[in-house]
């Protein structure tokens, strides 16, 4: 479970993900909840700001791998 705080303005603030490849150059695409984010080469991070709930996160290197991971974000 992941607390992610309100800012002062009343939105969530954001939550940035990492993930590392043995591979230096290797490209990530990313995607949360089945809908394309982007993609990485290098430094693997990205920032959102999920709504509350539960989500899935995929990643996918340029060779296919694949990692999945369920997490939920805590509402207020």
């Amino acid at each position: 479970m992941i607390y992610v705080p309100v800012d002062i303005d009343g939105s969530l603030s954001s939550t940035v993900f990492r993930a590392a490849h043995r591979r230096e150059a290797a490209m990530v695409h990313w995607h949360l909840d089945e809908h394309y984010l982007g993609s990485t080469q290098h430094f693997h991070e990205i920032e959102l700001q999920p709504l509350p709930g539960v989500h899935q996160l995929t990643l996918v290197d340029d060779s296919g791998q694949r990692l999945e991971q369920t997490f939920t974000i805590l509402a207020k």
